[in-house]
């Protein structure tokens, strides 16, 4: 009622916008560390979620890769390497453009049921099989060593004039052209990989030819070569150069096959094959090499 008093108590003013009692939402310095603590201890367990889930996605992708580059790997071993004409048969010049005809052309360019289907599936890139195709064209590829005179070593030989060809070395490498009409010319490849063999190493220059991508074409090729005397005394080194890409499992092979010619006869004979796998963008690359002996 008006006028009278309030008996017990007094009546505490309400303010718009203002909590009844402030105090409530005050942070107290330990009850700040306590949720700092709490707020760290969250944020750590999700970081280590994070990696914990791509080191196990990592690991399976590699897994997974390392079984398709072994596949992959075995598959162009049977191809370059096969029982009936094995690698091990090049002896010579002679053994080698047998091989390269009877062995390397149909390995690459042999028209199957498999290569028209892959055909039929996609008209680019030339197939090899159903599951690889070819990237680009091959390079053949040869170093030479230059025509030395007087290579006699010992007094008791001192009076006669012999010639030799040596070993492989940057110093008797030979750049000049050769063949007929000189058609055989060197040529530098700056971007190329410089290969250590078992009876040298050698730069990635030389003598190069690409072959057709055509089997008919391929073998006369290799023909014209035998022909007119791309290899002879003077090569110390052949290499055939292509990429594979395989598609279905995201793989690419760089195939190196080698034979090396040495200065005091016999020959070296290895193919090299370098993986590269680009699954997506967030794999590794899973490199290896392969030799064949």
């Amino acid at each position: 009622m008006k006028g009278e008093d309030v008996k017990q108590g007094a009546m505490v003013p309400y303010r718009d916008g203002e909590d009844a009692d402030e105090t409530n939402s005050v942070e107290t310095p330990t009850t700040k560390r306590e949720r700092i603590r709490s707020d760290n201890i969250k944020l750590c367990g999700s970081i280590t979620e994070f990696f914990l889930f791509l080191l196990t996605f990592s690991l399976a992708m590699l897994v997974n890769q390392s079984v398709a580059t072994s596949r992959l790997s075995d598959h162009i071993r049977m191809k370059m390497n096969p029982t009936h004409y094995p690698i091990t048969r090049i002896t010579d010049v002679h053994t080698l453009y047998d091989y390269l005809e009877e062995v390397f052309i149909p390995a690459i360019y042999k028209n199957t049921t498999d290569i028209q289907l892959a055909e039929s599936i996609s008209p680019h890139l030339r197939p090899i099989d159903i599951a690889n195709r070819l990237l680009g064209t091959v390079r053949l590829r040869q170093v030479r060593v230059d025509l030395q005179q007087n290579c006699q070593v010992l007094p008791l030989f001192e009076q006669y004039t012999v010639s030799c060809y040596p070993n492989y070395s940057p110093g008797t490498a030979s750049k000049m052209a050769f063949g007929p009409l000189e058609r055989f010319t060197y040529s530098e490849d700056m971007a190329g990989i410089d290969y250590a063999g078992s009876l040298g190493s050698y730069t990635s220059n030389g003598f190069m030819q690409l072959l057709a991508s055509n089997a008919t074409l391929a073998a006369q090729q290799i023909a014209q070569l035998r022909a007119d005397g791309f290899l002879d005394a003077a090569t110390r080194a052949f290499f055939a150069e292509f990429n594979i890409w395989n598609s279905n499992v995201g793989l690419y092979a760089v195939v190196n096959f080698v034979v090396e010619f040495g200065a005091s006869g016999g020959t070296a004979q290895q193919a090299m094959r370098g993986l590269a796998a680009w699954v997506d963008v967030l794999t590794a690359t899973k490199c290896s090499d392969i030799f064949l002996d």
